[in-house]
Order: C-alpha cells, then sequence, then structure tokens
C-alpha cells in the first residue's frame, strides 16, 4: 500500500508540472518576409517560426478585462526585470521564436533584463474587439531587445479572430501579419500564411491518464 501512495504522489507531482506546462499553448507559423532592415537584411524571402501564450502567467495589476471577451476590450500583460525596476517575471505570458534566412531569434523564458509580455483583443475600430495582438518583447541586456509581434484582424463577436481563452483563431483572420523588432530599429515584416497549435506530447497525455486511473483505484479502495 505504501507502495501505491507513493506512486499515486509521484504520478501527482508529474502531472502537476504537466499542468503548468499545459497551460502555456504554442503556435508554429510560416509567412513571406515584405520588408527586412539594418540587422536583419541576411532574412530570406520566408519565415517560420513559434509563439508561445499563456495568459495564466498575467499580472493583474498590467492587465485589464475578461480574457476571450468579444464584447470588450481585454489584456493579459506581464512585465519585469531589471529594465522595469521589477522583479524577473517567474513564467512568460508570451514567448516567441523566428528563423528566416541568416535570422534567428528566440525568447522561451524569464530575462533578469526585462521581459514586457502582451496578448490582446481590442478595436481598431469604433466597436467590439475585432483584432488579437501577441508582443514578446526580451532584453538582451540593460538596453538592448529585440521583439516578436503578430496581429490578427478578423470580425467581432463569435467572428473574432481570438477563442474565449484568449488564443488566436486564425482562420476568422482576415489580416495576418506579424514582424521582428529591434532597439536598433532594424525590423522584419511578414505576412502569415499558416498558424497551427502545437499539441501536448503523447506522453503528457499518458501521465494524465495514469493519475485518473489511480484516483479511480483509490476511490474503489476506499469504499
Amino acid at each position: 500500500m505504501k507502495a501505491f501512495v507513493k506512486l499515486l504522489v509521484s504520478a501527482a507531482a508529474s502531472v502537476s508540472a504537466i499542468a503548468a506546462h499545459a497551460s502555456t499553448v504554442t503556435f508554429d507559423f510560416m509567412g513571406t518576409v515584405t520588408n527586412a532592415t539594418g540587422i536583419y537584411t541576411s532574412a530570406g524571402a520566408t519565415v517560420a517560426g513559434s509563439f508561445s501564450i499563456n495568459t495564466d502567467a498575467r499580472i493583474l495589476a498590467f492587465s485589464s478585462g475578461t480574457i476571450g471577451s468579444t464584447a470588450a476590450p481585454w489584456l493579459a500583460r506581464a512585465q519585469g526585470g531589471a529594465f522595469y525596476v521589477l522583479p524577473t517575471l517567474s513564467a512568460l505570458v508570451t514567448g516567441s521564436t523566428l528563423t528566416s534566412g541568416g535570422v534567428s531569434f528566440s525568447d522561451t523564458g524569464p530575462s533578469s533584463f526585462g521581459n514586457d509580455d502582451i496578448v490582446e483583443g481590442f478595436a481598431n475600430i469604433a466597436g467590439p474587439p475585432n483584432s488579437y495582438v501577441v508582443e514578446d518583447q526580451s532584453f538582451s541586456d540593460s538596453s538592448t531587445w529585440q521583439e516578436g509581434y503578430f496581429q490578427l484582424n478578423g470580425g467581432t463577436g463569435a467572428s473574432a479572430p481570438y477563442d474565449a481563452n484568449g488564443l488566436p483563431l486564425f482562420a476568422n483572420a482576415t489580416m495576418r501579419f506579424g514582424a521582428l523588432i529591434s532597439s536598433t530599429g532594424s525590423r522584419i515584416d511578414y505576412t502569415i500564411t499558416s498558424m497551427t497549435p502545437v499539441p501536448l506530447p503523447a506522453s503528457a497525455w499518458l501521465l494524465l491518464s495514469a493519475l485518473g486511473l489511480l484516483r479511480l483505484r483509490t476511490g474503489i479502495r476506499s469504499t
């Protein structure tokens, strides 16, 4: 019995870690480069990368509205690090990667120098929200930063370019574009041609299933 309880505790810890990971949803994207300047002039004709989104990591003092609302604007934001004279973030609201020709960018974890992450639904004209923005700014030292960014414009209500969880709905977007911007003033601009969610690894589902079975077995034994 002790071995069973130990196994249950171990499985619960593993699933807890997976649940934290599962709150971050990653979307792979591909696109066509329309402009490249400065330090990004070695970019190619196409771009590929990913955006990771975790609105649960938002800081309430910097955020507003109800995430995923189609009736009113909303904002999920986290800001931290030395540049902002704030503690380093414990988790990112947004992270991103990008490759194009000779250009490569990756921001997959908090920086002690600074991060400013935004996921937002807003109206680019008067009325209900019809636009969706994800911004991922990361400092590599006290004054140098890069920012991955994309925006989807679409309809309103059920045709908004995001869902109730504040995640992108690419099919609802009529305009789809992004950029990588640097503190040097350099930038890559691109149109997004595809965006697809990355599924959880099979091991995560196996562990989640295992915990469910263990809980069921425990319940049967206790009755």
